[in-house]
């Protein structure tokens, strides 16, 4: 299994981001799977219901400790929320306003411009952090569950690590058997290939 996230974008939590799915790519048993991540303020009954077509896996995100009224349609759904006083959204506006850039005046000095920066990468690693605590500290709600500690599945250094493992366990939640051997493939599989193959069966 490759959980190899580097080169990646980042999960947002931005204001913007909210309601707006984002992709989220895992390869599971040699082949690539596309899920979706959802970051909610308002929880919406159409999240949990069973999915179809390209969709492999989804994760919902609440911004608030939000228990659930409704529950997953579907094995390949979670809902992850954080513990009661962290809200991701509300700190993702927080550490960007803090990130403006330097007057102008100063952006052409070389030794603020590099503080600056160091700045930057030491506030955003630290946010980043801090989500991963966040809903490490919360619970997590599949289908067929009432809850699971969200320490179980966001024990990595960063949140996307934790989504490909959580993608790729509930990918073998749903489908625990197999009629092909990945082990064999030389490779992740590409669209071309899955056509080639489907070709040569035809």
């Amino acid at each position: 299994m490759n959980t190899d996230n580097r080169k990646r974008p980042r999960i947002s939590f931005s204001r913007e981001s909210i309601r707006v799915p984002q992709t989220w790519d895992v390869e599971w048993r040699g082949l690539p799977h596309t899920g979706q991540v959802i970051v909610r303020e308002k929880l919406n009954s159409e999240d949990f219901l069973p999915l179809f077509g390209e969709i492999s896996f989804r994760i919902i995100f609440t911004n608030r400790g939000l228990k659930p009224r409704d529950r997953a349609g579907d094995s390949r759904i979670a809902l992850v929320v954080p513990r009661f006083r962290f809200d991701a959204v509300t700190e993702s506006e927080r550490v960007s306003s803090a990130l403006s850039m330097p007057p102008t005046s100063n952006r052409r000095d070389p030794l603020i411009s590099q503080v600056f920066r160091t700045e930057q990468v030491s506030r955003l690693a630290a946010f980043h952090t801090r989500i991963v605590e966040s809903y490490a500290s919360g619970r997590l709600y599949r289908q067929n569950q009432s809850h699971q500690s969200g320490r179980e599945f966001f024990a990595s250094d960063s949140t996307e690590q934790c989504l490909t493992e959580l993608g790729v366990l509930m990918l073998s939640d749903a489908f625990p058997s197999q009629d092909y051997d990945h082990a064999s493939f030389p490779r992740t599989l590409t669209d071309r290939d899955v056509s080639a193959l489907f070709s040569g069966l035809i």
